[in-house]
C-alpha cells in the first residue's frame, strides 16, 4: 500500500493549524535562498536567548530554594557509605576507552586497571560531597538541569490512530452489568492505568451515560433475576463520578481538591470484561477510523492478505517510538518536522523553561516577556515567540506565533554534554567563574524582588543578571555549542530529508536522522567518548566534541533487539512497549512497579517495597538481590548506577514535567492526592530532591570520564592513537551486569534464566495482570477490518447503524428500555453542547462518542414513546439544534 493512503489519514496530530500561517522567507544578503550559514545564524541567535530565558528561570529557582529550605534536605546530607556502589565495576569495564590488545608494546606505560581506577572514582565522587558547600552544590545542579548542551529525544501526546493500539479500556463491573469507565470531558474511554476521579461527590451529567452491556440473565437460576433487576436499576437510576483521563486533566476546571489518582488494572482472566473491552476498542476504533473508508476496496483487500501491515505497525517498524510525536531536543532548542503543511519541512522552536521554582513555566515566561512580544490571539492577549522552519526544498522562514505549552511524554537521553560536571580539566577554572557568577546574581535578584519596584523595574534587573551569566557561558563554552549546532544546520541545509512523511520520513526517522544519519557528523555522536580524550588539544584533523557521554542511536522498537535487561527493569523500555500511552512516563512506570488499585489489585511488584519514588526504584526488579553483589541494603549510588541512561532518561523526564502532574499517596487508601495542593514548600523539596539526584549521578559519570583521561595523559600523541578506542554509544545506554566481549555485547544474563522466576514474573505481569496491546490488537485490527469492508459492500443506503451497538445485550424488554433511553440522553448531552453557538458555527462529528445516529433514535424513541421524559427533552433540543441530525 501507498503511503499516500495513509498520510492524510494519519497526519502528525500535534500540528497546529495556526503554523500554517504568517510565515516569511529569510534571504542570504544577494537575495538568494538560505544556505548554510544564514540557516546557522539562525538557529543559533535563538538557541542563545533560549539559553538565557533558561538562566533567567534557574536563578529565580535558586533565590526560592534559599527562600522555602534554606537547610539542606535529610537527603543532601549524604554520607560516604551511600556513595559507594558494587556496581560501579561492571561500568567501567563496559565503559573502557582503552584497547589494551593495542596498549603500545614500546612503552614502559601501565596498562589501565580497572579496580584502581574504581577506588579513585569512587574516592574522587566523596570527597566532592564532604567539602562543596550545599548552597554550590544546588546551584550547580541547577545548571546542570537546563542540559544547555544536552541531546534529548522527547516524546510528546498526540491522539492516537487507532485507539485499540494502546491499552485496553478501562472497564466497571458490578455483574451482571458492565460499564466503560469513560472520560467526563472528553467522553473517550479511559486506557491508561490511572485516572482522576472526583472524591467529593461530582457527577457526570444525568444525561450523559457511559457505554454498557448487561449479560444475559439464566433463567433457571433465581439470582441471575435478582443480580439482573439490580443491574438494570444500576443502569436507570446509576450517575457515573466525574472522571477525567490523562490527557483532559490539564485543560479542565475541576477543583484540583475533588480529585484524586486513582490505579487501576483490567484482570486477564474475566473472559465477559475482556470481550466487552475489546468491542469497545472496535467503537472507539470506528469513531476514530471513519475515513480509512476512503482508501477503497483494492487497498482494503491488500489490507486483509495476511497480517503483514498489522505486523509492520504494531511492532513498529515504521513508528518505532510507537504512536507520539517526537523531537530532538538540544539544550533549549527542539528541532522537529511534521508540525506545519507550510512552509512543510524542519520547525526548529525554543522549549518552555523547566519547572523548577515555586512559579510556573508559564508564569515566568510572561513575566520575561517584553510588552512588544504580547499580542491579541482572539479576544486574549497573549506572549508570542520565533519560530522557523527549513521546507522540503531548503528555504528559511521566520514567524512569531504564540507560545503554548506541551505536554512531553518521554525523554530519552542521547547525549550528555557534561556542563558543570567538572569531566575535563580544560573548563574547570571556567565553570567556577560561571558558578560565582550564577550565585552572586541570584544574590542580587533577591535583594532586588524584595523592594518595591515596577514589574518592568523587577523584569529588566532578572534580565540583566540572566544575560551576564550567559555571556559567561557562551565564552567558556561557545565553541563546543557552536560544533553541534553547525552539525544540525549542515544536516538541515542539505544532508537530510527534512519533509514529513508518515511512513517513509516520519518524525521518529527524522530524529533518528538528525544525530546518525551516515555522514560525517555521525562520528560527533557515536561513541560513548569522544574520539579524542575530552582535555587533549585538537587539530585540524582530529578534531571533535568534548562531550561526557554519548548514548546516542536511531530510535528503535524496544522489542526488536534484545534488551539488556528484564524489560521490566528498565523505565524506558516498559514504557515504549505501549504503542499508544495516555500516560507519560513517569505516571506509567509508577502504577506498574509501585501502585495499587481500589480493589486490591497490585501492580507488577505484589510483595514489593519502594525504594525510590523519583527513580521508581523497588524490591520486585530494580533493587533484587545480583548473583555477583553481596546482599546488603542498596544506596542511592546502587540506584543511579543501576542502568546510568535510563536514570538520566527518567531524571531529564522529571525535569521537565509539569508541576499539576505530579501526585503523592494520600491518607485516604489506594489514591493519590496533587503535589501542587501541598503548598510550595513541598514542591521545591521535589525539585531538590530530583536535582540531588542528577547532581550524584553526574558526578559520577564525570569522575569516570575525568579518570579514563588521567590515563591517556601519560601517552604521547601516537600512543594514544593506537591505545584511546571508546566503545560504540550502544555501550553506554547498557546496565552495569551486561558482559563486554571485545567490541560487542554478550547476550543478556537475564534472558538465560527465562523459563524460570524472572521469565515467568515477566510473562505473568505482562499478559495476565496487565492488557498488553500487542497481545489483544490481531483480533482487533480484523475486527475493525470486517466491519469496514462490511460498510464498503452494505447495499442500504443508511450505513452507520452497524456500529451504534458494536456488542450483544441482554434482548429482554427491560434492557431493550434502559439501552433505549441511554440512546435519547446521550443524544441529548452532544446535541446541547453547542446550545450557546451561533447557529451558522455549529458543527457536529459523527466521530463523537456521545453521537447516535437518527435511524437509531428513531428506533429508541419507538420503544419509550414520544411522552418519554427522556424523548420530550431530546426533541425540543434538536428543535434548538437542528444542525445535529447533519452531523458529518
Amino acid at each position: 500500500m501507498s503511503s499516500d493512503a495513509f498520510d492524510d489519514v494519519l497526519s502528525a496530530t500535534s500540528r497546529d493549524a495556526d503554523l500554517d500561517n504568517g510565515w516569511a522567507e529569510i534571504k542570504t544578503a544577494s537575495g538568494s535562498k538560505a544556505d548554510m550559514e544564514t540557516i546557522f545564524n539562525a538557529i543559533c541567535s535563538q538557541y542563545w536567548q533560549g539559553v538565557e530565558r533558561e538562566v533567567a528561570s534557574a536563578i529565580v529557582a535558586l533565590v526560592d530554594f534559599e527562600e522555602h529550605h534554606p537547610d539542606a534536605l535529610p537527603g543532601e546530607l549524604i554520607k560516604r557509605y551511600d556513595l559507594s556502589s558494587a556496581k560501579l565495576m561492571g561500568l567501567l569495564d563496559l565503559w573502557n576507552p582503552f584497547d589494551v590488545g593495542d596498549w603500545p608494546k614500546d612503552t614502559n606505560k601501565p596498562k589501565p586497571n580497572l579496580n584502581t581506577i574504581a577506588a579513585a572514582v569512587e574516592q574522587s565522587v566523596g570527597e566532592y560531597f564532604e567539602h562543596e558547600l550545599i548552597a554550590k552544590r544546588r546551584a550547580r545542579s541547577l545548571l546542570q538541569a537546563l542540559g544547555i548542551m544536552d541531546i534529548d529525544f522527547v516524546s510528546e501526546h498526540r491522539q492516537p490512530t487507532f485507539r485499540s493500539w494502546g491499552q485496553r479500556p478501562q472497564v466497571f463491573e458490578e455483574k451482571p452489568l458492565l460499564m466503560a469507565r469513560q472520560c467526563s470531558e472528553c467522553r473517550h474511554c479511559i486506557r491508561s492505568f490511572h485516572y482522576y476521579e472526583c472524591r467529593k461527590g461530582c457527577k457526570d451529567s444525568e444525561f450523559e451515560r457511559n457505554m454498557t452491556n448487561i449479560q444475559p440473565k439464566v433463567d433457571s437460576d433465581p439470582m441471575s433475576e435478582f443480580m439482573h433487576s439490580l443491574a438494570f436499576k444500576n443502569l436507570i437510576e446509576g450517575k457515573s463520578p466525574y472522571r477525567l483521563c490523562p490527557p483532559c486533566l490539564l485543560s479542565s476546571t475541576h477543583p484540583r481538591d475533588h480529585l484524586r489518582a486513582i490505579r487501576g488494572f483490567t484482570k486477564a482472566g474475566d473472559r465477559p470484561v475482556m470481550e466487552f473491552a475489546r468491542q469497545l476498542d472496535i467503537w472507539e476504533d470506528h469513531l476514530d477510523g471513519r475515513s480509512l473508508l476512503s482508501i477503497g476496496t483494492i487497498a482494503l483487500d491488500r489490507l486483509s492478505m495476511g497480517s503483514t501491515l498489522f505486523k509492520k505497525t504494531s511492532s513498529r517498524h515504521f513508528f518505532p517510538g510507537g504512536n507520539s510525536h517526537c523531537a530532538v531536543m538540544f539544550g533549549p532548542l527542539l528541532i522537529e518536522n511534521g508540525m506545519t503543511k507550510y512552509p512543510g519541512g524542519a520547525l526548529i522552536s525554543t522549549r518552555n523553561p523547566p519547572n523548577l521554582s515555586a512559579s510556573s513555566s508559564k508564569d515566568l515566561m510572561e513575566f520575561l516577556a517584553e510588552p512588544s512580544e504580547w499580542s491579541l490571539d482572539g479576544e486574549d492577549e497573549v506572549v508570542h515567540k520565533s519560530l522557523l522552519s527549513v521546507s522540503g526544498d531548503r528555504r528559511l522562514y521566520q514567524t512569531e506565533k504564540p507560545v503554548r505549552e506541551r505536554r512531553f511524554m518521554s525523554t530519552r537521553k542521547q547525549m550528555s554534554g557534561g556542563l558543570f560536571t567538572g569531566h575535563c580539566d580544560r573548563f574547570l577554572e571556567g565553570e567556577e567563574t560561571i558558578l560565582k557568577e550564577f550565585m552572586a546574581s541570584a544574590m542580587v535578584w533577591a535583594l532586588m524582588k524584595s523592594r518595591d519596584k515596577t514589574q518592568s523595574q523587577h523584569r529588566a534587573a532578572l534580565k540583566a543578571v540572566a544575560e551576564r551569566v550567559t555571556a559567561t557561558i557562551k565564552h567558556v563554552y561557545g565553541f563546543e555549542i557552536q560544533k553541534v549546532l553547525v552539525s544540525f544546520a549542515d544536516r538541515l541545509h542539505k544532508r537530510s530529508k527534512l519533509q514529513y512523511n508518515r511512513l517513509s520520513n516520519n518524525c521518529q526517522d527524522f530524529c533518528s536522522g538528525m544525530l546518525l544519519n551516515d555522514d560525517k557528523w555521525d562520528t560527533i555522536f557515536n561513541f560513548t567518548y569522544p574520539t579524542v580524550p575530552a582535555d587533549r588539544e585538537h587539530t585540524a584533523e582530529n578534531v571533535c566534541l568534548r562531550y561526557m557521554m554519548s548514548f546516542s542511536g536511531k530510535m528503535l522498537d524496544p522489542m526488536n533487539e534484545m534488551p539488556f535487561v528484564n524489560p521490566l527493569v528498565c523505565s524506558v523500555p516498559l514504557y515504549s512497549s505501549f504503542g499508544h500511552n495516555d500516560a507519560d512516563l513517569i505516571d506509567h512506570v509508577t502504577s506498574i512497579r509501585l501502585r495499587e488499585s481500589p480493589s486490591f489489585s497490585s501492580g507488577l511488584t505484589a510483595f514489593g517495597e519502594c525504594h525510590d519514588e523519583l527513580l521508581m526504584k523497588d524490591t520486585e526488579f530494580t533493587c533484587s538481590k545480583d548473583d555477583n553483589i553481596p546482599r546488603v541494603p542498596c544506596t542511592i549510588a546502587d540506584h543511579l548506577l543501576d542502568g546510568p541512561h535510563d536514570n538520566l532518561s527518567v531524571l531529564a523526564m522529571h525535569i521537565h514535567r509539569r508541576k499539576g502532574l505530579y501526585t503523592v499517596p494520600s491518607s485516604e487508601p489506594h489514591f493519590d492526592e496533587f503535589l501542587s495542593g501541598k503548598g510550595p514548600s513541598a514542591w521545591i523539596e521535589n525539585r531538590l530532591e530530583v536535582l540531588h539526584r542528577l547532581l550524584i549521578l553526574n558526578t559520577y559519570l564525570a569522575m569516570i570520564s575525568r579518570h579514563f583521561q588521567e590515563v591517556s595523559k601519560a601517552l604521547t600523541t601516537k600512543e594514544l592513537a593506537k591505545a584511546w578506542e571508546p566503545p560504540s554509544s550502544y555501550f553506554a545506554r547498557a546496565w552495569y551486569n551486561n558482559k563486554r566481549d571485545g567490541r560487542s555485547l554478550r547476550r543478556p544474563t537475564w534472558s538465560d534464566n527465562w523459563d524460570s522466576q524472572a521469565g515467568t514474573s515477566m510473562m505473568t505481569g505482562m499478559v495476565m495482570i496487565h492488557t498488553h496491546p500487542f497481545m489483544q490488537a490481531p483480533d482487533v485490527w480484523n475486527s475493525r477490518l470486517a466491519a469496514i469492508k462490511k460498510r464498503l459492500f452494505d447495499e442500504s443506503k443508511d450505513k452507520t447503524g452497524i456500529f451504534d451497538s458494536p456488542w450483544t445485550n441482554c434482548g429482554c424488554s427491560d434492557c431493550l428500555y434502559a439501552f433505549a433511553k441511554q440512546n435519547c440522553t446521550r443524544a441529548y448531552s452532544y446535541a446541547a453542547t453547542q446550545t450557546e453557538v451561533p447557529a451558522n458555527k455549529r458543527r457536529y462529528f459523527k466521530r463523537h462518542p456521545d453521537y447516535v445516529s437518527f435511524a437509531q433514535l428513531q428506533s429508541s424513541i419507538g420503544a419509550l414513546g414520544r411522552t418519554h421524559p427522556a424523548v420530550v427533552i431530546l426533541l425540543d433540543q434538536i428543535d434548538k439544534t437542528p444542525e445535529y441530525l447533519e452531523a458529518q
